[in-house]
């Protein structure tokens, strides 16, 4: 009878860990190898192919190029509501970044009532406070930072689902108006929340807040709120041009900044007019903060009709 052959674990477990390891570095790829693939996962993210974009994103993972890949996979995930793949990927990524924007994306919304996900908050502002200072309200942060996830919610889906844009906005408007609710809280108990109190990246939530509202009436009731926190620098001047010109346009006035683009349905393009002054145009949009409305309409392949 032929003998077996018995390898002790240990010697086994090295070999497997060295071929794991000569695997990966046999198979590693270049950095152009790697933006190819970015390239690749990033447009089947987008067109909703969210299978096929992750298995490109863990490749890319595999690899051992973390760089906002990871955020990826987690957007990816919590799309795809594996919520646990998506934390697994987050928590590698939270902990090396100090800034807020790579989680601001409506895709977490799945995930914000989880008791996981505040301690994923709970690193994310120790990281910002520690890099640019400690906030005077950091409970409000918190609040204010989910409540952007809400306002930012689904809008994934009505590029993805153009036909059903009617079926996630049902969704969506109940959400709005929970943030508009927990907004007038917000406002009786702190006022605008201030940059100062929240940091430069959670205080415009504010804004968004008020801008996505349906009711003019609310536009108009929180205006002077903001206006009063742009002259006290705790807001941005662009917020406050942008709000300006939606109320404009709302109440049958022209536009002050040009920020509110129109779509043609016949012509089937979009387009900017009904615009004051024109020839100072671009004056008001640098006083504020806004680039060049040449610059402004080519992100919208829009026309200028003035």
């Amino acid at each position: 009878m032929r003998k077996k052959l018995l390898i002790p674990t240990a010697i086994f477990f090295m070999f497997f860990t060295y071929s794991c390891k000569e695997n990966i570095k046999s198979s590693s790829l270049s950095e152009s190898n790697i933006a190819s693939l970015t390239n690749k996962a990033d447009s089947l993210y987008k067109i909703g192919e969210l299978k096929s974009a992750i298995s490109v994103y863990r490749k890319i993972h595999n690899n051992g190029f973390y760089k906002n890949n990871d955020y990826k996979l987690a957007k990816a995930y919590a799309l795809a509501y594996n919520k646990d793949s998506a934390y697994y990927y987050l928590e590698i990524a939270v902990p090396k970044d100090s800034g807020f924007y790579q989680l601001y994306g409506g895709e977490f919304i799945s995930m914000i009532n989880d008791d996981r996900w505040d301690k994923i908050l709970n690193i994310k502002l120790n990281n910002y406070q520690a890099k640019f200072g400690k906030f005077n309200k950091p409970s409000l942060a918190k609040h204010l930072f989910n409540m952007r996830i809400k306002d930012q919610a689904y809008y994934y889906y009505f590029n993805i689902h153009p036909d059903s844009i009617f079926h996630y906005w049902e969704i969506k408007i109940p959400l709005n108006n929970e943030n508009l609710t927990d907004f007038e809280k917000i406002i009786d108990e702190y006022g605008w929340p201030k940059k100062s109190d929240v940091g430069s990246e959670i205080a415009p939530t504010a804004f968004l807040i008020v801008q996505h509202t349906m009711e003019l009436k609310n536009m108009r009731k929180y205006y002077s709120y903001l206006k009063n926190a742009v002259e006290h620098n705790e807001a941005s001047k662009n917020e406050l041009a942008l709000l300006t010109d939606r109320i404009n346009i709302r109440e049958g006035k022209k536009q002050i900044y040009g920020s509110q683009i129109s779509f043609d349905s016949i012509q089937k393009v979009y387009y900017l007019g009904n615009v004051k002054d024109p020839e100072n145009l671009n004056k008001r949009r640098a006083e504020v903060g806004m680039q060049p409305i040449e610059e402004y309409l080519k992100n919208w392949n829009a026309e200028l009709r003035i």
